[in-house]
């Protein structure tokens, strides 16, 4: 099998070759121009030299050129991996330098900035949507190129790689196999109802394992269009593009949902018109949850999924929705909680999440005692702690590695930042452990207030009342500290790392606020 083949073939195998497979800025590109233009990419890719199983890393904004760019290395054998367009020079010249790949194909004006400047010796590159160092533009290049039948894969031979958003240090290469297109159908067909011809937009960007998964293998697997859009997703841009393209599905994160609440676009009629919004990426918090539901008249769907199952695995279902919990598992995926006895963790139990579905990865590129860790007979460890409740759902309490023990009890950083949200006067919160001068373990909370402060410590000290009353006293967190802004990957995570170096640099100053 080939996976780009297996998405791509099957409209134009049954006649609906014409149906539009992408919307980008008013224009459609059919199903039968997509698989064309992949085909002379993939052809293109072979001439230069790339072969079966090579490395080949995109820096480009999404669009029609992108993605047939990418679907084409996957006919030609290739692996492709989409790189983060918000990279700095020093985060990609070490990945560029360790990755191994046979070619850097990206946007002209990237690589006259920093990909350009973090450009490694001997590795090959080409301006993918225009003329660039010297270079022809591959889309121009791949026009008159002739088409190249699709190499014939192993389903377990590898078919793209995902980059990791590295929240916890260096990213990691995570691998997947041909077969995992397979699952692509399952979430998006059977649980959300799409089907051909309709419209799906996923406010984040190919590179996000997200997007790669809904946006383009989901979106072509049920025959739906994706809505694309180059810019990156700030509320107005956004909500733009859902006036324009009227999808009747979109994809995006938590953050993304609140910022569209504070600029007042989620009363857009345009966003009424949107029959699911789906959240995941982060946790979706409860005000974001009630006030997307009040200003659209429907409530968000929330869901997980990881780089390593690149789908969802835990997912609501629209019309049985409740804030606070993260959903059931998806059609075909098969969940277990271990404790931290190592045994089988029961309802109300909480324990670390492991899932096994066909989309699980092969493992992370160059890494193999990294990927035996956590992939084991097609389960993954997500690393995620949830606790299922009497009914089946699963309510995420965190990351394994960031759940803290407190006076001798374990405390989810989830569940203090719940609370402190609902606090008059906060948009967003993170908590994290920091060591007091005793060597104990202490809860520090940041905060990014809604409105402006003039009494920092009166606000902190309203903040722990208001908290106090409403956890246990060991949850009720002392230290407070106010951000403009919470550290962020660029898909949108929360940079823990940086808080805990922040919250230990203000425990020694006793600089709190």
């Amino acid at each position: 099998m080939n996976a780009a083949e297996e998405l791509l073939r099957p409209p134009l195998r049954d006649g609906a070759g014409g149906r539009a497979a992408i919307w980008f800025e008013g224009r459609t590109v059919s199903y039968a121009e997509l698989h064309e233009g992949s085909l002379r990419f993939a052809a293109l890719w072979r001439r230069h030299g790339v072969g079966r199983g090579d490395l080949v890393l995109f820096l480009g904004r999404d669009g029609p050129a992108l993605y047939q760019a990418y679907l084409g290395a996957i006919l030609a054998g290739a692996v492709p991996a989409a790189l983060s367009l918000r990279m700095t020079e020093e985060e990609l010249a070490p990945l560029l330098a360790g990755s191994g790949a046979r070619l850097l194909v990206a946007d002209a004006d990237l690589l006259a900035g920093a990909a350009g400047r973090a450009l490694p010796p001997g590795l090959p590159c080409m301006a993918l949507d225009r003329p660039a160092r010297g270079l022809p533009a591959a889309v121009e290049a791949a026009r008159t190129t002739a088409p190249r039948p699709p190499e014939d894969m192993g389903e377990d031979d590898p078919a793209f790689a995902i980059f990791t958003s590295g929240t916890t240090g260096r990213p990691k290469c995570v691998v997947h196999a041909h077969r995992a297109v397979r699952a692509a159908r399952r979430f998006m067909g059977e649980i959300l109802g799409v089907g051909a011809g309709a419209r799906v937009f996923c406010t984040s960007k190919l590179f996000f394992a997200y997007a790669l998964g809904h946006a383009l293998f989901a979106t072509l697997a049920v025959r739906a269009t994706a809505v694309l859009a180059a810019a990156w997703p700030e509320p107005e841009a956004v909500t733009e593009v859902v006036r324009a393209a009227a999808p009747e599905v979109v994809f995006s994160v938590p953050a993304l949902y609140r910022s569209l609440l504070r600029a007042g676009l989620a009363e857009d009629p345009a966003w009424r018109r949107v029959r699911h919004c789906v959240a995941a990426g982060e946790r979706l918090p409860e005000p974001v949850y009630r006030g997307w539901a009040a200003a659209t008249g429907r409530a968000p769907v929330e869901g997980i999924g990881a780089s390593e199952t690149l789908f969802l695995f835990l997912a609501q279902r629209p019309g049985r929705t409740r804030p606070g919990v993260t959903g059931w598992p998806t059609p075909g995926t098969e969940v277990m909680l271990q404790g931290e006895d190592g045994a089988a963790a029961g309802a109300g139990r909480p324990g670390v999440l492991w899932v096994r579905m066909p989309s699980v990865a092969l493992g992370y590129r160059g890494e193999p005692e990294r990927g035996a860790a956590v992939l084991r007979d097609g389960w993954y460890c997500t690393g995620d702690m949830f606790v299922r409740e009497e009914d089946g759902a699963f309510r995420y309490l965190g990351r394994a590695d960031d759940m803290l023990k407190i006076s001798g009890q374990w405390v989810s950083p989830e569940e203090i930042e719940a609370a402190a949200q609902a606090a008059p006067g906060v948009a967003e919160a993170a908590a994290v452990g920091v060591e007091d001068g005793d060597g104990l373990t202490r809860l520090a909370l940041f905060v990014v207030p809604s409105g402006r402060v003039d009494d920092e410590a009166a606000f902190a000290a309203g903040l722990v009342a208001w908290m106090g009353a409403r956890l246990a006293r060991f949850k009720c967190p002392r230290r407070i500290g106010l951000l403009e802004a919470l550290p962020r990957t660029a898909t949108g995570k929360v940079r823990r790392a940086l808080l805990r170096e922040r919250a230990a640099r203000m425990e020694r100053e006793r600089g709190w606020a």
